[in-house]
């Protein structure tokens, strides 16, 4: 009996830390604008910049994962100067891409994000994501951008605490 007390004990006050910790950050993680979600002017013209809807999957998950990870990112078309904004840019797009012994192709997109607070980059990340789990290429695409965004909207939370 007394070591099931000591262990509930214990956990109370496991759990109390990381609450107090969440409530003092609460202000800087409420207050991060998505600015730009956009392809890089190296990103080759493609019928996946039209046809596809990689930008509106990738800030939509964005905004929508962000609550996941105790961090509210908005997307909002302009921002005060003293505000946490974030950027994400995908540098390179590849729709189609064999690989040796594959029945069907794959896609694979990189990004960079980069976090700011004003005017100064505090924080920048790039990542490669592939996928070779659907047959079209706009779904395939489409499923980077939201491991993608969950990505992203993780890493903001890690990087402000």
């Amino acid at each position: 009996m007394v070591l099931l007390s000591a262990t509930l004990s214990g956990c109370g006050s496991t759990i109390n830390e990381p609450v107090e910790q969440s409530h003092r950050n609460h202000s800087k993680l409420d207050n991060i604008v998505l600015s730009v979600v956009s392809f890089s002017p190296n990103v080759l013209d493609g019928k996946f910049r039209t046809d596809c809807s990689m930008l509106t999957k990738l800030s939509d998950t964005i905004t929508q994962t962000s609550h996941n990870h105790r961090v509210r990112i908005n997307s909002v078309a302009s921002y005060a100067n003293h505000q946490y904004h974030l950027n994400v840019t995908y540098i390179d797009v590849v729709p189609h891409k064999w690989r040796l012994f594959s029945l069907r192709p794959s896609s694979n997109a990189t990004f960079t994000a980069t976090l700011y607070l004003g005017s100064e980059e505090l924080h920048k990340t790039t990542e490669t994501v592939s996928s070779g789990a659907s047959f079209g290429a706009c779904d395939r695409l489409e499923k980077i951008a939201l491991a993608n965004g969950r990505y992203i909207s993780s890493w903001v939370s890690k990087v402000l605490k």
